[in-house]
């Protein structure tokens, strides 16, 4: 048991958690429990964002009582020159203090053009990880009135942690279906399901080796799949919905 919690705190967990496992796949699940997690950890701010690995930026924001100037001045400038946050992604889970102490952090640029004007002044941040892929995290924040967090914050992120990849991942597959691949790609995902090696379904198909290839790579980028296992599962999961 996580000390230092009320029967309120303990009930609004089991609330969170509950309702993570709940979400169909249909709500955005970052959207619908920022709030809540930022009450159980008695923080007044919080924002979320993903990585684009690709665009090599945070996007796809999230917030919690920050101002549109904030996230506009994040998005533009301040990701560029954030001395911290990279550090706390290796960590997953950390206090912001744990990675730079205050009393430097609170002479950087980045705090006093970026969180003091908002009024943030202790964070802590939640990365979620998918096989090694980003699909969210969670950067919740403290004013000057309130102490730095602790352990106990640590542990009820670390808590909640597989419940939201578990909710994220179902909103994500939710969002992709089989629609996006051509006829011939529906064929080739079909029979890798079926545990057809990629020489067995040249044969079945008629088609050359390397045409099933192009076909499955194809596949596989388009349903965001790590392998053809995950492709398999994938289509298994949209097929009945597809037409």
């Amino acid at each position: 048991m996580i000390s230092d919690m009320s029967f309120q705190e303990v009930r609004l967990l089991t609330d969170i958690v509950a309702n993570l496992e709940r979400m169909n796949g249909e709500t955005d699940v970052r959207n619908m429990v920022l709030g809540d997690i930022a009450e159980l950890m008695r923080a007044e701010f919080a924002c979320s964002y993903v990585w684009d690995s690709k665009k090599k930026i945070f996007d796809d924001c999230f917030n919690l009582n920050l101002s549109e100037e904030s996230v506009t001045r994040y998005r533009n400038y301040y990701q560029f020159h954030d001395p911290i946050t990279f550090e706390m992604r290796r960590r997953v889970c950390s206090v912001a203090s744990e990675v730079m102490p205050a009393n430097e952090f609170y002479k950087t640029d980045y705090y006093q053009g970026h969180m003091e004007p908002e009024g943030l002044r202790h964070g802590i941040n939640l990365y979620l990880f998918d096989q090694g892929k980003d699909i969210g995290d969670l950067r919740i924040w403290r004013s000057h009135k309130k102490e730095n967090f602790s352990e106990r914050e640590k542990l009820l992120l670390r808590v909640l942690e597989p419940h939201l990849c578990r909710g994220i991942m179902r909103q994500k597959q939710s969002q992709l279906d089989i629609s996006c691949l051509t006829a011939r790609e529906k064929d080739v995902a079909q029979l890798v399901g079926k545990g057809l090696t990629d020489r067995e379904i040249a044969n079945y198909l008629n088609i050359g080796f390397s045409t099933v290839r192009t076909h499955l790579n194809k596949s596989l980028a388009k349903l965001e799949c790590a392998n053809r296992a995950e492709l398999a599962v994938r289509y298994g999961q949209c097929f009945q919905g597809v037409n």
